[in-house]
């Protein structure tokens, strides 16, 4: 839930809650939904809403951190609403399998950048108290693959089929082994891993270094290679995984693989909810 906003009517119709401008909802109005399901990414839901405007145009997506370490993004369109301007801002917090939604509209074209403004603050105080959990890492796979969910697990298939990167789910700290839980999962699924070289190093999104490991291994009568890429920070272990059947596909995609390391997001750090009250621009707020 976001923090009420210093002298902005509050009322709930529904499963909204509204704030109203003092002056009016021509002025500025926000709607904010807790819990919205599918989960929509603002692409998606930019595909919905700019063809119902005349001359619509959208800022670029700002991805945004929630002060509870949740990933946030918002944007902005700006559009011709019988016949008159009109600004539309839209934001979102992602959870696990559902998201809180937030659009707030003005009809005056000078309050943009303040109800921008509005609206950042509102996302990063937005408060679900999900706490430090596993959840999906956020990452960019590789064009052209297959892409499939298990969970929180993600799978991306080569164009040829002779590959696999798997990208395991932001794993709370524990005293476990991570490399050892992956080669025991791994013995369950009837894969068997004779050898490891490693660790060697590899860059991350964040600053940080992943320690990785090349396993051979056979999975029934087949060779079976794979790369194990291992984060740690602060609150969460981070596992990326390429699978292939033999030397030269391995050799192939290693670029693919380390390239979806490079984008993983480690999750921010968890600080306390707030439960301020949001202030707008002083000239704008009265």
């Amino acid at each position: 839930m976001i923090p009420r906003i210093q002298n902005w009517a509050r009322s709930e119709r529904g499963d909204f809650v509204i704030f109203t401008h003092p002056r009016g909802e021509a002025d500025g109005v926000i709607r904010y939904c807790e819990r919205v399901r599918p989960v929509r990414t603002l692409e998606e839901q930019l595909a919905i809403v700019v063809p119902a405007f005349r001359d619509a145009s959208t800022s670029a997506i700002v991805e945004l951190t929630t002060h509870e370490g949740e990933a946030a993004a918002m944007v902005t369109v700006r559009a011709t609403c019988e016949g008159a301007p009109f600004a539309l801002v839209i934001g979102t917090v992602f959870g696990d399998d559902f998201q809180s939604t937030l659009s707030a509209t003005t009809t005056v074209t000078t309050s943009v950048d303040d109800l921008e403004r509005l609206v950042r603050s509102a996302l990063a105080h937005d408060a679900l108290a999900l706490g430090v959990r596993r959840r999906a890492a956020r990452h960019v796979g590789p064009m052209g693959w297959t892409r499939e969910t298990h969970g929180f697990v993600t799978e991306w298939i080569a164009p040829s089929q002779d590959a696999v990167i798997r990208v395991a789910p932001c794993e709370p700290h524990t005293t476990h082994d991570p490399l050892a839980m992956f080669v025991a999962v791994a013995l369950e699924e009837g894969r068997v891993f004779d050898a490891a070289d490693g660790p060697y190093d590899l860059p991350s999104a964040g600053g940080e270094t992943w320690s990785a490991w090349r396993l051979t291994g056979r999975n029934a009568d087949r060779e079976l290679l794979c790369d194990v890429a291992i984060l740690h920070d602060a609150h969460y272990d981070y596992a990326v995984t390429l699978e292939s059947l033999h030397e030269l596909a391995h050799a192939r995609y290693r670029d693919a693989f380390t390239a979806v390391l490079a984008s993983v997001k480690p999750r921010a750090s968890i600080r306390c909810s707030s439960d301020a009250v949001l202030a707008a621009s002083a000239h704008w707020a009265l």
